[in-house]
């Protein structure tokens, strides 16, 4: 088993984490479960500290941080956009009422290029999603659930089940980290990851340029 001890490697890594918000609990708590049936080395428990914990509690975080900017954003801008609405109806035609509504209007302006750098709203369905399937694949992968189970005495078949484990956190994360990168996906917007399997890739490229794939049927002759 291996697992937080006190003094130890996961004691002095997982410490840091510590704290009363429960999904920072969930991820320690689901870390050191998932440390119970992977292999026994540092490449594994250095996988999970950095590939999986910290992402997992990270991205919540920042779920919520990116949530509370877009609904600020977006609070601020309503706001605005009436405030200028009520001086235009109450006949603010004085210097001052100008000036307020040239301010106000300069607000909107800055609050709407932060909105379109940042991209809050994006952000926040992004590291919502990674770190909802970080977190399902976690627990699917203790229980042996899915395509994780069931558990054997087989070395090698549990290996085969801890490789398709590291597979999918490292997917999971792609479109997170891509977006998660300054200035990253912001005029194309974020690409899903590819998924194709190289054998339907093959076929595609054998179709569209002629390289590979099947033969096109022969002309008849005249």
């Amino acid at each position: 088993m291996v697992g937080p001890v006190e003094g130890g490697w996961e004691e002095r890594r997982w410490k840091p984490l510590r704290g009363g918000e429960p999904h920072r609990r969930e991820a320690n708590h689901l870390s050191t479960c998932i440390l119970e049936r992977a292999p026994d080395n540092d490449c594994a428990r250095e996988f999970i500290e950095h590939r999986f914990r910290f992402p997992l509690s990270n991205y919540r975080s920042r779920s919520t941080t990116a949530a509370g900017v877009h609904i600020a954003i977006n609070l601020l801008s309503a706001a605005f956009g009436l405030a200028i609405a009520s001086i235009a109806a109450s006949g603010g035609d004085s210097p001052g009422w100008k000036a307020a509504i040239v301010a106000i209007g300069l607000a909107v302006g800055v609050l709407s290029v932060t909105n379109q750098i940042i991209q809050p709203g994006r952000r926040n369905l992004a590291f919502a999603r990674t770190w909802l399937e970080l977190r399902a694949q976690g627990w699917q992968y203790v229980w042996a659930l899915g395509d994780y189970g069931p558990r054997s005495t087989d070395s090698k078949a549990e290996r085969k089940i801890w490789d398709l484990f590291v597979t999918r956190v490292i997917n999971a994360q792609q479109e997170a980290e891509k977006i998660a990168e300054p200035g990253g996906n912001q005029a194309s917007g974020v690409q899903p990851p590819d998924t194709t399997r190289p054998s339907d890739a093959s076929n595609d490229i054998g179709k569209n340029t002629g390289l590979g794939g099947p033969e096109p049927p022969e002309r008849p002759p005249s």
